[in-house]
């Protein structure tokens, strides 16, 4: 068995890091789908937009 602080420290340089990546990515994604579904939205009201869009 390890010991704690050796454990703490494996945590903080390897699942730390990637939770916070894994945190942005996810928002990020969540901007880009937030913004293509408005642009859908949109351009199912005002069906020349999508046009321009593409």
């Amino acid at each position: 068995m390890t010991p704690v602080s050796e454990f703490t420290d494996t945590y903080e340089e390897t699942v730390k890091p990637l939770m916070i990546v894994s945190s942005r990515i996810y928002e990020t994604r969540a901007f880009w789908f937030q913004s293509a579904s408005t642009a859908f939205r949109d351009s199912t009201e005002r069906p020349g937009l999508l046009f321009s869009l593409t």
